[in-house]
């Protein structure tokens, strides 16, 4: 499962509501930390919850996730969506 956040509310332009999905339990604990991230839903048999958070572009909207992860995002255009590039940490076995 990513962590992605899209425009939420497409009917009025001034509407800045973004909406954030996510798995991560360390995202997770510090969006519960903050007063501008609202939890709307969440599930009862995985971690997978939903915040709504407010950003006047799509541009804050990267910048705030790529600081709030602290990992590279990307914008995905057919989808409308941004996304966190996840990359498989690899290590030597010993």
């Amino acid at each position: 499962m990513k962590t992605a956040i899209w425009k939420w509310g497409y009917g009025n332009e001034k509407d800045r509501i973004w909406r954030l999905q996510t798995e991560d339990p360390k995202l997770i604990r510090k969006l519960q930390r903050r007063n501008s991230a609202h939890l709307s839903a969440w599930s009862t048999n995985s971690n997978l919850c939903y915040f709504h958070l407010n950003y006047n572009s799509r541009f804050k909207a990267m910048q705030g996730l790529r600081r709030l992860a602290g990992q590279e995002v990307y914008y995905d255009a057919v989808n409308e969506v941004i996304l966190l590039k996840s990359a498989p940490i690899l290590t030597l076995k010993k």
